[in-house]
């Protein structure tokens, strides 16, 4: 009996350089542009990430996609979970992939929502808009400080996990944040299970040499030391992230 080609989805990525994740390209890049070509300089200008807008890079995306979907190819058993959603432009590429190949699993996202940058307003709202505009289930909201709704709300077993605390304020209370959080979420990785950790910067990433939080990593370090893991930094443009696979 043949396969119906109709029911199988066009696989592709292309989404992670849409339009809503990327900064547009204004008059000045394009201006840029053409005197470089006039110069014959084999350069491409495109403009940085907005730090009050875009929580990721292209390459960052990248990693994401290809990481989450290694646990979907391998199997693992579990939810998605994005700690520290913000806008929940992140978390919808992590809906995408779940849509595209597992809608049986399902994504929660973890925010306080109080945090206001730049002309956002409402950034539950526009979580809401974002998945709306891409089609998307909303995912499962759990509203509050992660004081309050970890590990309560956290699903029983975990496939991915995001870990993005770019909450401001005093290093020793966002240090302690994150390992709080690792703390909460790593008995709960499946074996297999991949965690990124975003803003672990290497000292080695010449491409991105600025350290926005230079109490992670360490922090990072010694958990993951503890529980017989290490994490792998990624190249990954302007911003840094890293991972951690748990083990089988």
């Amino acid at each position: 009996m043949g396969i119906m080609r109709e029911t199988i989805p066009n696989m592709h990525n292309f989404h992670i350089g849409e339009p809503g994740f990327e900064r547009p390209t204004g008059r000045k890049h394009r201006l840029l542009q053409r005197l470089a070509k006039l110069m014959k300089l084999d350069v491409e200008i495109v403009p940085l990430p907005d730090p009050l807008s875009q929580m990721t890079t292209r390459e960052q995306r990248i990693n994401l996609w290809h990481l989450a979907e290694q646990v979907l190819a391998y199997g693992v058993p579990g939810d998605f979970v994005d700690l520290g959603c913000f806008n929940g432009l992140t978390s919808s590429l992590l809906a995408q992939i779940l849509a595209q190949r597992a809608p049986e699993r399902r994504l929660h996202v973890y925010d306080s929502f109080e945090h206001r940058l730049g002309t956002m307003r409402d950034t539950r709202q526009a979580l809401h808009e974002h998945f709306e505009a891409r089609r998307l289930p909303e995912p499962v909201v759990h509203a509050g400080r992660f004081e309050s709704t970890l590990p309560g709300e956290l699903p029983a077993v975990i496939a991915f996990a995001q870990i993005d605390m770019g909450v401001g304020g005093l290093p020793e209370y966002h240090a302690a944040l994150i390992e709080s959080c690792l703390g909460h979420v790593w008995p709960r990785l499946a074996p297999g299970a991949v965690c990124v950790i975003q803003d672990y910067h290497h000292p080695e990433n010449h491409v991105a040499p600025t350290d926005y939080y230079p109490f992670i990593k360490p922090t990072v370090d010694r958990f993951l030391t503890a529980h017989g893991a290490r994490a792998t930094a990624m190249l990954c443009g302007k911003y840094s992230h890293s991972f951690v696979r748990k083990s089988r």
